[in-house]
């Protein structure tokens, strides 16, 4: 077994320890000589003396590469080897190396061109890694995915892959590390409160003590009440001594030093420094930051290559399987029956994607239109694999026609990194004549052969 050690400066007794285990030992000063090299390796070794910055990157290249995404890669540091930052013997390093290969033959036969499928072959190679998020306060979110950003390369949030995958049972979420708050429109973290007047919205306010005369009923700051060290009510003059009998503390804290109004409580905004929109409290979007790891049934899938990455956009919408959809369909053609003008459509979509392209990046962009697109009505099915269908009730031929445009619009629109796709689109619009004698399911079955 072929081992590489990359360190500026020699530790020979780094080398006799490895050369313990490993038939051939091999050493670079710099990753640059390592990467010139024609020689193939079964593992590397990285000193942490080359700089983490230098080796991360050298990391990154590696896992986004055709050849070399699950490359068992570890750190030394003053002779002491890590698995990223967990701790490994000597022994067991070649151990985890003959491990990961033995698991990389039972994948082999499938083709990773895209980076979802590589990092999933990566876990599927390492049983027991944990995929853990890491605190950044640069970060839109805070929070990030060390391992994940190393085979990602695109710009897009890519936590809605992991909720996709952990929504599919391929991973499971083991710990809840975190709750935070994000922009309901760029979700992200880096949110600016403030407190505004209700009455004028003005920032420039201030707290202070309120009081109520009994005896004329006047409400004003503690302040005005004050009057060589006793209140006194600035209204009707009356002397306040006792509280609950001469006056009392009313629920108006705030005054705005603009307009001049008090209040009780003031108005809070809500600003996004990233998109620089504004949202109230109850628009924010809740996230939850979790450890993931790879379940059995995930194993499974990745070992079959039957992950289907469809499946954000049928957990986005308001999804049923194939037979409960027929039925509804079936129920609505015989309410158009009865009532002529409840028109209803149909649109089936299969995407066609080549072996380059990142069916997550399309589909998580379609999965945004979507959302935008779609009412709490609308239903949505499978077809197969790469189809979907949806149903829209109350849509006659023009509202169908509106959809349609805005699905052409998005496929103008949209750049992805690399690679080519195509979206298929079949339609249909009822009316009284086109529904007469059909039933749910030819209706599916004529659409699904235009595609």
């Amino acid at each position: 077994m072929n081992l590489v050690y990359i360190a500026p400066t020699k530790k020979d007794f780094v080398i006799k320890l490895l050369k313990d285990y490993f038939e051939n030992v091999t050493c670079f000063d710099s990753i640059d000589d390592f990467q010139k090299s024609d020689n193939e390796f079964d593992v590397a070794v990285f000193s942490t003396l080359l700089g983490m910055e230098i080796i991360e990157s050298y990391i990154k290249v590696a896992r986004q590469s055709d050849k070399i995404y699950v490359f068992p890669i570890f750190f030394e540091e003053d002779g002491n080897f890590l698995f990223y930052e967990t701790p490994i013997a000597a022994a067991k390093l070649k151990e985890q190396v003959i491990a990961i290969k033995s698991l990389c033959t039972e994948i082999e036969h499938h083709h990773y061109s895209t980076w979802e499928n590589r990092i999933l072959a990566y876990f599927y190679t390492r049983p027991d890694f944990t995929i853990a998020p890491k605190l950044d306060k640069q970060k839109p979110m805070f929070y990030y995915y060390p391992l994940v950003e190393q085979f990602y390369d695109g710009q897009e949030d890519y936590f809605y892959w992991l909720e996709d995958m952990a929504s599919q049972n391929i991973l499971s979420k083991v710990k809840l590390v975190d709750r935070i708050f994000c922009c309901p429109y760029c979700f992200s973290a880096l949110l600016k409160f403030s407190d505004h007047c209700p009455n004028c919205g003005s920032i420039n306010i201030r707290n202070e003590k309120f009081i109520h005369c009994f005896t004329c009923g006047y409400v004003g700051p503690e302040s005005k009440f004050l009057k060589n060290e006793r209140f006194v009510c600035p209204s009707c003059k009356s002397k306040l001594k006792l509280i609950g009998q001469d006056y009392d503390r009313p629920l108006e804290n705030g005054v705005c030093n603009d307009c001049g109004t008090y209040h009780i409580e003031s108005k809070l905004k809500i600003e996004c420094l990233t998109c620089h929109k504004s949202c109230s409290t109850e628009d924010l979007s809740k996230k939850l930051i979790y450890e993931y790891k790879l379940t059995e049934y995930g194993r499974n899938q990745i070992r079959f290559g039957t992950i289907n990455s469809i499946n954000l956009i049928v957990n986005e919408l308001n999804y049923l399987e194939i037979n409960h959809f027929i039925f509804n369909i079936d129920w609505y053609i015989k309410i158009q029956r009865r009532y002529p003008e409840d028109y209803f459509s149909l649109i089936a979509l299969k995407f066609v994607l080549d072996e380059t392209t990142s069916a997550y990046d399309l589909i998580l962009e379609f999965s945004k239109m979507l959302r935008q697109l779609f009412r709490t009505t609308d239903l949505c099915s499978k077809l197969d694999i790469n189809s979907l269908i949806f149903f829209f009730p109350k849509s006659d031929a023009q509202a169908l026609q509106s959809i349609q445009n805005k699905i052409q619009t998005f496929l103008k629109n949209i750049s992805l990194n690399k690679g080519k796709f195509d979206i298929k689109i079949a339609s249909f619009s009822s009316t009284k004549e086109n529904i007469s004698d059909k039933s749910a399911e030819e209706l599916i079955a004529a659409i699904a052969g235009q595609l």
